[in-house]
């Protein structure tokens, strides 16, 4: 759906009294300016493109493995494998310089500023946070082009340079949310919606677990919530899932806001025995017939 709402979007916004925007950006920087068409920067070694992290502080693991997401998005259709070696090509390394990495948790007081220049022989990003890094690759990301030129040559590129840009997002709070009560979602398809979110600078996930109609969330403490509450067994959410889903959310600077749903819409916590005598009003009612579930407040 996002994917979807990015193109629709980016085709909606040519204006066709205004000149074609030459890098397929989304959201458009808060300042973005660009150079002729002639002009290109060529990434003549993308196999071994690499990442000069510059900062005072200690890097944290979640900086290594979004570069490494980043080299492989950008050059994986084109490289049967990307190298770790180094390159000597200045345009094939991007110098990230970050002032706190250490900052990697996303939250309202995060700031996500980014600038970014792109001219031959220098690509510099800079950022205040690790979040602001996480923007900033994206839009990089944003910036090449691939061009096959015949059937064993492919060439990776940056038009129209110099490029330069510095942005800040508009809104604090940019969300989704995903209702995994009604509709089980796979974990899987949960880390393809926050790809999708990354892609168009989304910072927050809100996670509605639980509902009336089905409780997925794995407690050890409560084991019998999910025992009877999931729609299964499968349908559901251990301890190890959710913390593979909020790692992989931290690492898109990405957000969870958790929601399980009380102290009404809890009739699925009424299907655990030892909690039926706490819920009142769980007979099916209204329009949908759907029971909602009070918590007795006595």
């Amino acid at each position: 759906f996002l994917s979807t709402l990015y193109f629709c979007s980016s085709a909606v916004i040519q204006d066709k009294d205004k000149p074609k925007i030459p890098h397929g950006l989304w959201p458009i920087p808060t300042q973005y300016t660009y150079g002729s068409d002639l002009n290109i920067v060529l990434i003549r070694d993308p196999c071994n493109f690499s990442f000069q992290i510059q900062t005072t502080e200690q890097t944290p693991p979640q900086l290594t493995d979004l570069t490494n997401l980043y080299k492989k998005f950008m050059f994986s259709k084109i490289c049967s494998k990307t190298s770790t070696s180094p390159t000597a090509d200045a345009n094939s390394i991007l110098i990230i310089n970050v002032t706190h990495p250490s900052q990697y948790l996303m939250n309202s007081e995060t700031d996500e500023s980014y600038s970014l220049t792109v001219q031959q022989g220098s690509l510099v990003l800079n950022a205040t946070t690790y979040v602001g890094v996480v923007r900033g690759l994206e839009t990089f990301s944003q910036l090449i082009s691939i061009n096959k030129l015949n059937i064993t040559s492919i060439q990776a590129y940056i038009p129209s340079t110099p490029v330069n840009i510095v942005d800040k997002p508009a809104f604090p709070h940019r969300g989704v949310m995903v209702d995994t009560a009604r509709h089980f979602i796979p974990k899987d398809k949960l880390y393809e919606v926050m790809d999708a979110m990354v892609s168009v600078k989304l910072n927050v996930l809100h996670w509605h677990i639980t509902d009336s109609d089905s409780f997925p969330m794995y407690f050890p403490s409560h084991p019998n919530l999910s025992k009877y509450g999931a729609y299964s067994a499968e349908e559901t959410y251990t301890m190890a899932d959710i913390a593979d889903i909020v790692s992989y959310a931290i690492v898109r600077g990405i957000k969870i806001i958790p929601e399980l749903d009380g102290p009404a819409h809890t009739t699925s916590w009424g299907y655990a025995p030892e909690y039926a005598s706490l819920l009142y009003c769980t007979e099916p009612e209204g329009n949908f017939n759907v029971p909602d579930g009070q918590i007795d407040p006595t």
